[in-house]
C-alpha cells in the first residue's frame, strides 16, 4: 500500500466525498495497481443552447441579449462583422459585454476612415466567460456619413441548462 502525502489531494478527497472528519478517517493509502476510472461530472456537460443575432445600419448601439437576473450566463463563442463603404467615416465597431461590473469590448474593430471595409472576426473561447447578470451584451457602431452594416452573434447557456 502506497501513502497519499499531497495536502491538495486530501483535500480535494475531503472535498469531494463530503467527509466529516469529526465522523470518519479520511483515505489515505492506495492500492498498488491503480484502477483508471471515467467519472462524468454533469455540471461539466453543457450544450450551448442560447444564440441570439442581431445587426445595426444606423449610428448607435443596440441591445443583443440581457443576461438572466436570476442565474449565470456563460458566454462560449461570438463573432462581429462590418461592411462599410469608402465613404464610411466609422470609428469603432464594438460587442460589449459587462464582466465583473466593467463594461467590456470583447471584441472590436477601429475602421480607418474613409476606406472600404469588410471584416469578420469570430472567437470560440477554451473556457466560457461568465457574464454579470441582469446586463446587456450590446453591439455597437459609431459612424456620420456613408453606409455601414454591422452584425454579431454569441453562443453561450445559462447555469441550470444541463444536457
Amino acid at each position: 500500500m502506497g501513502k497519499i502525502n499531497n495536502k491538495n489531494l486530501i483535500k480535494g478527497i475531503i472535498d469531494g466525498l463530503n467527509i466529516q472528519l469529526n465522523q470518519s478517517a479520511v483515505p489515505v493509502e492506495y492500492a498498488e495497481k491503480v484502477v483508471p476510472t471515467f467519472e462524468t461530472n454533469t455540471k461539466l456537460l453543457r450544450r450551448c443552447n442560447i444564440v441570439k443575432q442581431g445587426a445595426r445600419t444606423t449610428n448607435g448601439s443596440s441591445t443583443l441579449y440581457a443576461t438572466p437576473t436570476d442565474k449565470d450566463f456563460y458566454l462560449c463563442s461570438f463573432w462581429l462583422q462590418n461592411i462599410s463603404s469608402a465613404t464610411a467615416d466609422n470609428v469603432s465597431i464594438s460587442l460589449l459585454a459587462t464582466i465583473e461590473g466593467i463594461s467590456t469590448a470583447i471584441i472590436y474593430f477601429n475602421k480607418p476612415t474613409l476606406t472600404l471595409f469588410q471584416e469578420t472576426l469570430q472567437v470560440s473561447v477554451p473556457f466560457p466567460i461568465r457574464l454579470d447578470r441582469g446586463t446587456n451584451v450590446t453591439i455597437s457602431s459609431t459612424f456620420t456619413l456613408g453606409t455601414s452594416n454591422t452584425s454579431a452573434v454569441i453562443i453561450g447557456y445559462t447555469d441550470d441548462d444541463l444536457n
